[in-house]
C-alpha cells in the first residue's frame, strides 16, 4: 500500500481531485461596497491600485476611470513614447473613452535644419490623438520643442477642449515660430495657460497671426475661441508677446490671469506690466470679464503709480477683479547663506567700502507703499464692477497683523474708492495662506478693525471678510 493510500484510510477523508485545488468561488467573498470604497480611497495612488487590480477583472473593470483618467507620455526617456501611445490607443480601443487628461512631457520634434519636413505634432500626431480620443478634457505640453511643418493648418478641427496647458514652448527655428496653430485643433477652449514661453530674436508682424492662412481656405472653420487664459511672465519674452498680441482667439477672452509680473529681470522698465496694460487698452477693453492679478513686491524705491499703465478704465466690460499680494521670503540684495555668514563674521563682505548688507526681509508684512498698489488698480475700475477680491497673505502674530494693519493700509482712500463704485455687489478682504486654495481665519480684533474701517460699505451691506471656521 502506497503512504498516500494509508494516510487517507487512516483519516477516513478521499483524496482530493487536482482541480479543486484551485477551485475560486463563484461568488466573491469582499461585498461591492467594500471594495468600491478600497477603490475610492486609493484613486490618486495609482501604483497600489493597479496592484490591487491586478488580483482580479472585476476589480480592474471597477477602477478603469481612476486608473485611465490621467496619462503622462514621457518622451524624453524613450524616443518612441509617443508612437507607443498611439499605437497602444489603436490597439486597446477599450479604454479610450474612460482617459481625460493627456500630458506630454519632452517630445521634441524632428531636426528643425533639415531640408525635408517630417511628421510634427502639430501635423500629424495631435490630429490623430484627438480622432481617438474624443472625451479628453485636458491636454499638457511641456518642455516640447516645436519643429516645421510640411502643412501648418492640415487639421482644423472641431473639438472641444476644457483646459491646455503649454509649459517651456521653444521655437526652434524661424518657420517654428508660429507654433499656437496647435490651438487650431480646438473649437473652443475654456482656459488656456501659458507659461515659459520663448520665440527667440525672430521677428514678428501682424501677418503671424494664428488664422492667417486656414480662414482664407474654403470650408475652414471658425477660429478658435478661448473664454479663460492664465499668464506667467516668468522666462517670458518680448517677442512672444507681441507674438500673443495678434491672435485672433485674444478677441473672444473673457478671463485674463496675469502671475509672475517682474520676474524677468532682463526687461527693463517694467515691459511685462506695460504689454498688459496695452491688451487690457486695445484687445481686450470690449471683452474682459474677468482680471486677476497677483502684484509684485515693489523692489526699494519704486512707486505704486506704476500700476497706472493697466489702463483699466477702459475695460467697459469688466465685472470682477481679484488681486493677490504675495509673502516676499527672499532677501532683496544677497542670498540667505550669504546673509548668514556675514551676519556670523565667517564670510566675506561683498562691499568693501564698508556699505552695510541688508538683512533678509521680514516675510508676511507689506511697506506702505506695497499697500498703495491694490489701491492705485481700484481707483482705475469702471463704475460697472460688481465684485472685488483682494488676497493677501499675512504671516506673523496676530498682535502683529493688527498692528500692520492699523498702520500701513489707508483704509480712509479705500473705502472712498470703493463707495465710487454704484454697481459693487461684493468686496472681499481674505487672508490666504501661500499657495493653498483656502483663507486663514481673521481674529475678532483683526474682524472688527476691517468692518470699522469701511463705513460705507458696511452701510451697503456688500462688506465680505471672509474666514474658514469664523474668527479666532
Amino acid at each position: 500500500m502506497l503512504p498516500h493510500e494509508t494516510r487517507n484510510k487512516r483519516t477516513g477523508r478521499p483524496p482530493r481531485a487536482k482541480s479543486a485545488a484551485h477551485h475560486t468561488p463563484s461568488t466573491p467573498r469582499l461585498p461591492p461596497e467594500l471594495c468600491d470604497m478600497v477603490i475610492d480611497h486609493l484613486f490618486d495612488d495609482k501604483p497600489s491600485l493597479a496592484m490591487c487590480s491586478l488580483v482580479s477583472h472585476s476589480w480592474l473593470r471597477a477602477a478603469r476611470y481612476h486608473l485611465f483618467d490621467s496619462i503622462c507620455v514621457h518622451c524624453e526617456k524613450d524616443a518612441n513614447a509617443f508612437e507607443n501611445f498611439l499605437g497602444y490607443l489603436r490597439s486597446t480601443p477599450s479604454i479610450r473613452a474612460y482617459i481625460k487628461d493627456v500630458c506630454f512631457d519632452g517630445f521634441h520634434e524632428g531636426d528643425p535644419e533639415a531640408e525635408e519636413l517630417e511628421d510634427t505634432l502639430e501635423s500629424t500626431y495631435l490630429s490623430a490623438v484627438t480622432a481617438l480620443l474624443p472625451a479628453v478634457h485636458s491636454y499638457t505640453f511641456i518642455n516640447c520643442q516645436w519643429g516645421r511643418s510640411a502643412d501648418e493648418a492640415s487639421a482644423c478641427g472641431l473639438v472641444p477642449l476644457r483646459s491646455l496647458h503649454i509649459n517651456s514652448f521653444v521655437a526652434a527655428s524661424e518657420d517654428a515660430k508660429n507654433k499656437l496653430r496647435i490651438l487650431r485643433h480646438f473649437s473652443h477652449i475654456e482656459h488656456l495657460h501659458l507659461a515659459n514661453m520663448w520665440l527667440g530674436h525672430f521677428g514678428v508682424d501682424e501677418h503671424d497671426g494664428d488664422g492667417a492662412s486656414c480662414d482664407d481656405r474654403p470650408g475652414a472653420p471658425a477660429e478658435t475661441r478661448v473664454r479663460k487664459m492664465s499668464l506667467s511672465m516668468a522666462n517670458i519674452c518680448l517677442n512672444f508677446l507681441e507674438y500673443l498680441r495678434v491672435q485672433p482667439f485674444m478677441k473672444s477672452l473673457q478671463s485674463f490671469r496675469v502671475v509672475d509680473l517682474f520676474h524677468a529681470d532682463y526687461l527693463e522698465e517694467h515691459q511685462d506690466l506695460t504689454f498688459v496694460g496695452e491688451l487690457l487698452r486695445d484687445r481686450l477693453s470690449s471683452t474682459l470679464e474677468e482680471l486677476n492679478l497677483e502684484l509684485p513686491r515693489l523692489a526699494e524705491g519704486e512707486s505704486a503709480e506704476i500700476y497706472s499703465q493697466l489702463n483699466l478704465s477702459s475695460c467697459q466690460a469688466l465685472r470682477n477683479v481679484i488681486l493677490r499680494m504675495p509673502v516676499r521670503r527672499e532677501i532683496d540684495a544677497v542670498d540667505a547663506e550669504t546673509a548668514r555668514e556675514q551676519a556670523d563674521g565667517t564670510g566675506t563682505s561683498a562691499e568693501p567700502s564698508g556699505i552695510p548688507v541688508p538683512a533678509p526681509s521680514k516675510p508676511g508684512l507689506f511697506t506702505l507703499e506695497e499697500w498703495r498698489a491694490p489701491l492705485a488698480i481700484l481707483s482705475q475700475l469702471p463704475t460697472n464692477t460688481k465684485s472685488v477680491s483682494l488676497n493677501v497673505e499675512l504671516e506673523g502674530t496676530n498682535d502683529a497683523i493688527y498692528t500692520h494693519l492699523r498702520e500701513k493700509v489707508d483704509w480712509q482712500q479705500l473705502d472712498s474708492i470703493l463707495a465710487k463704485l454704484p454697481a459693487l455687489e461684493s468686496f472681499s478682504l481674505r487672508r490666504v495662506k501661500e499657495q493653498l486654495p483656502y483663507t486663514a481665519p481673521w481674529t475678532k480684533a483683526q474682524h472688527d478693525l476691517i468692518i470699522r474701517k469701511l463705513p460705507s460699505l458696511r452701510e451697503r451691506q456688500v462688506l465680505g471678510c471672509r474666514w474658514n471656521s469664523g474668527v479666532q
